[in-house]
């Protein structure tokens, strides 16, 4: 980025980024190469300017310069019951018994599994691991869902209730589901033992059999 910059004269443009982005103490938040064990499930700054986007057409559209103790006031009586309210939504037990709608991630990731599922296999021998969830094709690192077509094709076809029951982690492996198995394997049990840190810490695994 700073050749890009000084190829181009683009000075301000390097105080930017050094500032916002480059500098060591602003790296890690944005990278998360504080722990490289870990993939971070969000875009950090992607859902930051979104919440302000929102927060400005949907609570201060209608105000051009608002009084500090009326913005206090909106934040805390209108914004944050609306995240509330969302986020209770996104909970696992919210509504148990009733069928849910899947997330936008979900929908992506089920578009990707279908899609890479028509595809044929080449006679490339490579090594797939269902259980750590990974392969040795290489195509997962350019994936946003980390899939792959051997990957897909080495796991039973998924029932109905796996789309709106998978879960991305953010440690190995990025994905641990009953039905994640070889094709000649048993459907596995549900894992309650989630942890926030890893990134499955939902409080309903999706285990009909709790309910």
């Amino acid at each position: 980025m700073y050749q890009f910059c000084n190829a181009r004269d683009l000075r301000e443009v390097w105080g930017y980024m050094w500032t916002s982005w480059y500098r060591p103490k602003m790296w890690p938040l944005w990278a998360r190469s504080a722990d490289p064990h870990r993939l971070s499930r969000l875009r950090t700054t992607m859902t930051v300017e979104n919440h302000w986007k929102q927060v400005k057409h949907t609570h201060l559209h209608h105000l051009v310069h608002p009084r500090l103790d009326q913005l206090v006031y909106i934040l805390i009586y209108e914004v944050t019951p609306a995240i509330d309210a969302r986020l209770r939504y996104l909970d696992s037990t919210y509504r148990l018994g009733q069928a849910r709608p899947m997330s936008t991630w979900q929908k992506r990731f089920k578009k990707t599994w279908e899609t890479l599922s028509q595809r044929e296999i080449s006679g490339n021998d490579y090594k797939t691991n269902v259980a750590l969830w990974t392969c040795t094709c290489g195509r997962q690192k350019f994936d946003a869902c980390h899939l792959c077509k051997h990957l897909v094709k080495a796991v039973p076809p998924p029932s109905k209730d796996f789309w709106v029951e998978i879960r991305r982690r953010r440690t190995m492996p990025l994905y641990r589901h009953p039905e994640l198995r070889e094709k000649d394997e048993p459907i596995g049990e549900y894992d309650e033992a989630g942890s926030i840190t890893d990134g499955d810490d939902d409080d309903w695994s999706g285990d009909k059999s709790l309910l």
